[in-house]
């Protein structure tokens, strides 16, 4: 086994690596966490805005 083995082992792994991820962030049962993350930016938006409005 030389260093070009080790190279496109590595390669390899990494490709699968990726893959997984990928399938695992897009997996139809991670839905709810995608939607729930998206609206993060936008909790407690009703505060700040009571709180702006009695300054």
């Amino acid at each position: 086994m030389d260093i070009n083995d080790v190279r496109s082992l590595v390669t390899l792994l990494g490709l699968g690596l990726f893959l997984v991820l990928v399938a695992w962030t897009w997996w139809p049962g991670r839905k709810q966490a995608h939607a729930s993350a998206a609206a993060l930016p936008f909790e407690g938006e009703d505060a700040d805005q009571e709180q702006g409005a009695s300054r």
